[in-house]
């Protein structure tokens, strides 16, 4: 079966906000628990998610709820530079991405909308 490659951009897109939805619940996990005492911050681990979506090129089309079963959640062990800044810094710049890749989305559809109806006149 042939994938067509405007449903493959539309889909990848898609996973890519799922995944960056993903982070951004862990990362506002993490600040919301920063101040509680024993909490260990946790990250997004995507390769194994990465690995399943680069299947895309072999004719599997990974759906977004297969990437986020694909994602683990792990403990992070603490360093120096772990802190509330740095869950802040990673929140805007996830946030920005996510920002990114829905207005990448938003203006695909907008052109695929008027090239349909454009064909109808």
């Amino acid at each position: 079966m042939k994938i067509d490659s405007q449903d493959l951009l539309v889909e990848r897109l898609s996973v890519s906000m799922s995944m960056a939805s993903f982070q951004h619940r862990v990362i506002a996990h993490n600040v919301a628990n920063a101040s509680t005492p024993g909490f260990v911050r946790q990250r997004v681990a995507f390769d194994a998610a990465l690995t399943a979506a680069a299947d895309a090129n072999a004719g599997v089309r990974p759906g977004s709820q297969t990437v986020a079963a694909h994602a683990r959640i792990i403990a992070e062990q603490p360093t120096p530079s772990s802190g509330i800044e740095t869950d802040m810094m990673a929140l805007s710049t996830n946030g920005l991405r996510y920002n990114a890749l829905a207005r990448a989305l938003s203006r695909y559809l907008s052109i695929a909308s008027a090239a349909a109806t454009a064909s109808k006149v």
